[in-house]
């Protein structure tokens, strides 16, 4: 049997798996504006939902949504399988995901 965690070890993880997936997404955001070019709508789409789990407190889903963000242009799917996917989000720029991730860390934290 498993001992019972204590409400401030699970608060613990928590805060953990929330400054982790918020260090991710910086700096997946910090990558592009140093190189100075916008995300693919690979990249943006994947951004986003990460911000979104980030949001919501799906620390899981946001690190395996950011991580698809991170893959390399060369794994990205064809476009043609792109774009027989349903975005859920609006494409933006750079910019755009910088003051999204600023707006859901002021929300949250």
């Amino acid at each position: 049997m498993l001992p019972a965690m204590s409400d401030n070890r699970i608060e613990s993880d928590q805060t953990t798996a929330r400054y982790d997936l918020i260090q991710r997404i910086e700096v997946f955001v910090q990558k592009l504006e140093k190189s100075r070019r916008e995300p693919t709508s690979w990249e943006c789409e994947h951004a986003l939902r990460a911000l979104r789990a980030l949001e919501e407190s799906d620390f899981a889903r946001g690190e395996q949504v950011i991580m698809w963000a991170e893959w390399p242009a060369m794994r990205h799917p064809s476009p043609v399988v792109v774009a027989k996917l349903q975005p859920q989000y609006i494409r933006t720029n750079t910019a755009g995901l910088r003051a999204r991730l600023e707006q859901v860390v002021q929300k949250i934290v």
